[in-house]
């Protein structure tokens, strides 16, 4: 067993450290020209950048408002099942702490403990959901799971949790 989550890991990582080499961006739109090149333009000698590095801020694409929620959580998928935590949760999708590096598209079922009105009560929602992304951290994977279709109540479940003031939201400083 430990082999196998040894190996699963080992994976994991190199699948990461190749998205990382794969996706990180050259100085001033990807110019791989020596400083020397840059003269004036380079902001470190008092020039101001590249016209095409200034861009606007880009807009927040989120539609729903995010909640810092940590409940404990169930992934169920096709011959998968981990248990994991979440950080916050949204009426759209969550961000899911767990061990899995799950890849994006892959569909799965999300059961979530959600607390009822501060008490040591809880109740089940459950959620079609897709992975949209998966990040490494130093907790584990974030899974950031949109939902796609709500089983039974589950809707109004989570609408009444995010509703009733117990939770704090999540303000992203790049779009505040």
């Amino acid at each position: 067993m430990a082999t196998d989550q040894t190996a699963l890991m080992s994976q994991a990582l190199d699948s990461a450290e190749q998205t990382t080499k794969a996706h990180t961006p050259t100085p001033y739109g990807g110019s791989d020209a020596p400083s020397e090149a840059l003269g004036s333009t380079d902001p470190g000698l008092g020039g101001s950048p590249p016209a095409h590095d200034l861009q606007p801020p880009k807009p927040n694409r989120r539609a729903q408002a995010r909640y810092i929620a940590r409940w404990r959580a169930a992934i169920i998928g096709e011959g998968i099942k981990y248990m994991g935590r979440t950080e916050n949760v949204s009426m759209s999708g969550a961000a899911v702490l767990c061990d899995a590096n799950l890849r994006p598209g892959q569909e799965l079922k999300l059961y979530l403990e959600v607390p009822l009105n501060k008490s040591t009560q809880t109740t089940v929602f459950e959620a079609t959901s897709v992975v949209m992304h998966s990040t490494l951290t130093h907790q584990g994977f974030r899974l950031g799971v949109a939902f796609r279709f709500f089983q039974g109540d589950s809707q109004s479940i989570l609408r009444k949790a995010l509703s009733s003031g117990s939770y704090r939201e999540l303000v992203d400083p790049h779009y505040s």
